[in-house]
């Protein structure tokens, strides 16, 4: 994954620089699937569970990148 290689990351840091912090609590929704996506997301601390139409699919860590 992209950021599990480290914040000194030349890819990372160009990221971080034109990128705004997010941050969310346990149960909220971040995005939904067939919505038109204008967000692409870098996880930086803890865990996001991924559900398809309410069924839990797979579970994104630190690290891991999704959205468009």
């Amino acid at each position: 994954t992209l950021y599990r290689s480290g914040t000194n990351s030349p890819i990372v840091k160009a990221l971080m620089d034109v990128s705004e912090v997010r941050r969310y609590r346990k149960g909220d929704c971040i995005c939904r699937e067939g919505e038109k996506a204008e967000a692409f997301y870098l996880i930086l601390n803890g865990e996001v569970s991924v559900l398809k139409r309410g069924v839990w699919i797979q579970r994104m860590r630190r690290g891991d990148i999704f959205g468009e």
